[in-house]
């Protein structure tokens, strides 16, 4: 029974997952920020001449697709999850920059028109911050990727496509989860006109993920160098995390720290791993 049950869901994810690796998929992603962005624009023109009365901004109209493009990006992360647990810190990285660039664009929006220097300096401030910090993150984050060396937990085929599968379950819990989360901030938004956005809950879930997937390795592995890196990921996804919460500049100090942590335990899972290796020939 718990074998079928374990298939099933195996098999409704990979069929998940070849959908939205599809074509088709990016396609209608594409047309679907491009929509949302004419239907902003036309929502607050309606709103500023009084036609409609609705809870929306001038920062809605880039606020709104790039949080739909945030949610888009999550939903990667869970289909990089089965690939590669590094891959898939290095996508939290991604959706962190993509956080802060958006903060910066909440900024401007912040400013009034036409532009007072005295009453902008702090939103001005606070906009370069967040965008800047979000090109050292991108550097980073570049370079983080360059140096991966990725090397399969066991060197058993049929243990390694067990780990895999696993990891297959939990990433479609992670999306039905996603998918709840999502739910919710829809229906407070349409009650309320409050959109929680709430990726900072989405990646506490994601640290208790991590640490799943760190006790599942131990069935497979107990060399010091794997269990110490998974171990590490879930530590800077919970800095990840923290910056999500914390005040403007802060956010983007414990953005770069997690990013250089994150480059620091791979040169270091390399540097042990090499080492081993030569000795071993």
């Amino acid at each position: 029974m718990i074998k079928r049950l374990a298939k099933l869901l195996i098999h409704t994810f990979e069929r998940l997952e070849h959908q939205w690796e599809s074509l088709r998929t990016v396609v209608w992603v594409s047309n679907g920020l491009v929509l949302a962005f004419l239907c902003m624009i036309l929502l607050v023109v309606l709103e500023k001449f009084g036609l409609i009365h609705t809870h929306l901004t001038y920062h809605s109209i880039i606020s709104v697709p790039f949080t739909i493009l945030l949610l888009f990006e999550i939903v990667d992360l869970v289909f990089i999850l089965p690939q590669s647990v590094a891959n898939a810190l290095g996508k939290q990285i991604e959706i962190l920059s993509l956080i802060l660039l958006r903060s910066s664009f909440k900024e401007f929006g912040e400013i009034e028109v036409p532009l007072v220097w005295e009453k902008s300096t702090e939103q001005i401030l606070k906009m370069l911050s967040d965008g800047c910090g979000a090109l050292v993150v991108f550097f980073l984050l570049a370079y983080y990727y360059s140096i991966q060396r990725h090397r399969p937990v066991t060197a058993n085929h049929e243990e390694q496509i067990r780990f895999v599968n696993y990891r297959k379950i939990i990433a479609l819990g992670l999306l039905l989860v996603f998918i709840s989360i999502g739910a919710i901030d829809l229906y407070y938004w349409y009650k309320l006109g409050i959109f929680n956005q709430s990726f900072n809950t989405f990646y506490t879930i994601m640290i208790y993920a991590d640490i799943l997937v760190v006790l599942i390795a131990v069935r497979y592995t107990t060399r010091f160098q794997d269990i110490f890196r998974y171990s590490a990921f879930i530590f800077i996804t919970i800095i990840i995390r923290l910056s999500l919460v914390v005040p403007v500049y802060f956010n983007v100090l414990l953005g770069i720290i997690a990013s250089l942590v994150a480059i620091g335990v791979t040169l270091c899972y390399n540097y042990f791993v090499n080492k081993i290796e030569v000795e071993k020939n």
